[in-house]
């Protein structure tokens, strides 16, 4: 869970850190610079522990609360909006459904980003499914993380042109981590996210190519790899229970955030309604994605809209 500080600076500031890490407030830059002429102004910091925020220095501050990210996934296969089980093809469902109604419908409840799966394109290697992104850009403020077989500078260059804010790579880093470790640097590390499946929480092997190839490569050694490298979010499948309406693998997401704190990871899999999104959200995960609960009726957008709102405390 992250916190932030909306805070009032009244006149020149001359604030002191604290020694130790206890009760520290981390302020932007201009704030601590102790220029004169800040009556008025304000700014929204982040600080990583909640505290007692006492009026100080002529401070005045309100501490809000930031909920979890709340992202439907919208799965793309020969024009059809479908959900798999456990990764198995044979097992799909398609949906009568069209992407850009459904990513209308979801905005107008308050959801913020949506995630574009590629199915084609992560069977093929190379993206398929660019007019979905460009009908949802083009025709909602949604933002778009695509994802499904993204493999060169030149798919992600198009996947952008289309209208995807940032995208999603699993199979690339496996076959190719040099190339991916690349773009965090090229394409900035708030614009790729890692995508690292895995066949079951207690072996951990990735899976890759639309979950139909495995690889004896970890998670966990995967990960150290591209930590080293700079990466910020990760989204991880527990493919065992994707589609099955189980319950998300929390002890494996604990277990993630432990040996990884400074890597913000994205849910995925399992989901079943807002109960198991509180407790994510309790647990510190950055984001959720959801698909079969809603698709199958179980979670209603209208539940959802309590993530939507930052909360003052």
């Amino acid at each position: 869970m992250v916190w932030f500080l909306k805070v009032t600076i009244f006149y020149e500031l001359n604030y002191k850190e604290p020694a130790g890490d206890e009760h520290q407030i981390i302020l932007s830059p201009w704030c601590l610079s102790g220029r004169n002429n800040h009556e008025g102004t304000v700014a929204s910091v982040k600080f990583r522990k909640l505290i007692d925020v006492l009026s100080h220095c002529g401070i005045l501050a309100i501490q809000t609360e930031e909920m979890i990210q709340v992202i439907p996934s919208i799965a793309i296969r020969h024009g059809k909006v479908v959900k798999m089980r456990k990764g198995d093809p044979t097992s799909e469902k398609s949906y009568d459904e069209n992407p850009l109604d459904l990513a209308k419908r979801f905005e107008d409840h308050g959801i913020e980003v949506v995630h574009v799966v590629d199915l084609d394109g992560a069977e093929r290697g190379s993206p398929v499914n660019y007019h979905v992104v460009e009908a949802i850009s083009g025709y909602t403020d949604l933002k778009i993380d695509f994802t499904g077989g993204i493999s060169t500078d030149g798919d992600i260059s198009k996947a952008y042109e289309a209208g995807a804010d940032y995208i999603t790579a699993s199979s690339i880093a496996v076959t190719n981590p040099e190339l991916f470790a690349s773009w965090i640097i090229t394409y900035g590390r708030e614009k790729i996210t890692l995508g690292a499946d895995v066949t079951d929480v207690k072996s951990k092997n990735l899976l890759f190519r639309g979950w139909q190839s495995k690889s004896e490569l970890t998670l966990f050694e995967h990960l150290e790899y591209f930590h080293s490298r700079g990466l910020k979010y990760v989204k991880s499948t527990d493919v065992s229970r994707d589609g099955v309406l189980e319950g998300p693998a929390f002890d494996f997401y604990t277990e993630i955030r432990e040996r990884f704190p400074e890597i913000s990871v994205l849910a995925s899999g399992g989901v079943r309604g807002v109960d198991d999104i509180k407790r994510l959200n309790d647990m510190g995960v950055f984001a959720v994605i959801f698909g079969k609960a809603y698709y199958e009726g179980v979670l209603k957008l209208k539940d959802l809209e309590q993530f939507f709102v930052k909360k003052e405390i």
